[in-house]
Parts: C-alpha cells; structure tokens; sequence
C-alpha cells in the first residue's frame, strides 16, 4: 500500500512526480509498506488516502526496509536503498527484493511499519493494471479518497480498465467496499 503524501499532490496522486517539479530527485521511487491484520501500523494513521498496489511483477520492489528506511535520503544509483542487510545486522541496511520474508519476519519484531520502496517509473508503466484499488482510513479520510478515484476512474476511462474498487481500511478488520 502507498499512503497519499507530498508527493501525490504535485499532479495525479498515482503517478510519481513529474520532470519539471521540487520533487523531481524522487520520481524513481515510491515508498510504501506492506501491511496485514497482524501487523497493521501505517505512517500516517487517519491522515490520508491511499492507494493499494498490485504485487510483483506488475509492481517492482528495489529494496524492503525492516522499518523506516529513509529511502528518500538514499536517492542515485542505489534506488532509495541502503547497503544489503547481512544478519544479524539490520540497522543502516536494506534488503533486496528476494528476501521479502526474511525482511517481514525482522520487522515482526518491534518496529512499527516496513518501507518497502518500489520502482515508481516501473509502476507508471503497468497503469492502471499496478493500482488494485484506493483505499481511505476513516470517514475524514473518505473524501480525498473518493476524489482520486473518481479522478482515476476518468483519467483511464472505465470501460478500459479493470474494476478499481474503493475500499475502507479498518486498521484490525481489514478492507471493505466503501
């Protein structure tokens, strides 16, 4: 899942910034984070929409944080990542796309959201087929939500894309059609 940040409002929320503008250093990735029923904290908590990204391959992961990664502050030729974890060392490193389990397992342990920092411009390419759905956290959260669906809705035309639902996030019940 990709929660809407200052990077979604420099044109349409679900492509990465365009060329021209501040955010143009960061148009190569997109953080994001995997989240489940277990293990369900995410970065913004009732701040934002979101958007709920398609898996491997349609989508590519660079590098998977067991936490905060920063993947902002690691921009060039490593892609938003840090140097390969080596166990059991997992501070100041990233771990590569292959090693998603391993990466999950260690952020079972404490911290509170994983990074996962996927390959924006990869992502642009396989829209709309790389957004599954969006997605709002509470009903203050709901109008924002509704307006980038609508908006991407028309922007791919509905009879040419597949059926991009929007959903609810309850943080302990998981999605629901909203």
């Amino acid at each position: 899942m990709r929660q809407l940040d200052a990077l979604s409002k420099t044109g349409f929320a679900w492509e990465p910034c365009a060329d021209h503008l501040w955010c143009a250093k960061y148009r190569e990735i997109w953080p994001s984070s995997i989240i489940n029923k277990n293990h369900n904290h995410v970065l913004y908590r009732g701040s934002e929409a979101g958007l709920v990204l398609a898996p491997p391959p349609i989508n590519r992961f660079n590098c998977i944080y067991p936490g905060d990664g920063n993947s902002m502050g690691h921009l060039g030729e490593n892609n938003g990542c840090q140097r390969e974890c080596e166990l059991p060392r997992i501070w100041d490193c990233s771990f590569a796309p292959g090693s998603l389990a391993q990466a999950l397992e260690v952020n079972a342990g404490g911290a509170k959201y994983n990074e996962v920092v996927i390959d924006a411009q990869h992502m642009k390419r396989n829209l709309p087929g790389s957004i599954m759905a969006i997605f709002y956290l509470d009903e203050r959260t709901k109008e924002k939500a509704t307006e980038v669906h609508t908006d991407f809705v028309a922007h791919f035309g509905a009879a040419n894309m597949p059926n991009i639902p929007l959903l609810r996030l309850s943080l302990t019940e998981g999605f629901s059609r909203g």
